[in-house]
């Protein structure tokens, strides 16, 4: 093993105590009403970051939508199929749910 991956100190989610001992740290020092209400005096003044997380805080962050299609691009790359030996051709096959149309015309 090359000592990445694995279980390791401090890896993974935070406890549930470890996020309320942060709110109450962060309340202790600023009342959350008086900050929102500062947040919203900033939206109306037309803030663009203040106005991009009221909204996602009230609506909900959307989903990034990533685009993967080549349009009709190479993306770099060319398969030559020709050759692969029989038993790879049927495992690529069957991973393409048994559908062997080529999307080329010979």
């Amino acid at each position: 093993m090359n000592g990445h991956g694995g279980k390791r100190y401090g890896a993974g989610r935070k406890s549930r105590a470890d996020e309320i001992a942060k709110i109450e740290m962060m309340d202790s020092v600023a009342n959350p009403k008086e900050a929102w209400e500062n947040l919203w005096a900033l939206c109306k003044k037309k803030n663009v970051m203040a106005l991009k997380t009221w909204i996602e805080y009230r609506f909900g962050k959307p989903k990034d939508r990533i685009d993967v299609t080549s349009n009709d691009e190479t993306l770099g790359q060319s398969w030559d199929l020709s050759k692969l030996n029989d038993k790879q051709l049927e495992a690529l096959i069957a991973l393409h749910g048994g559908n062997n149309s080529s999307t080329e015309t010979p």
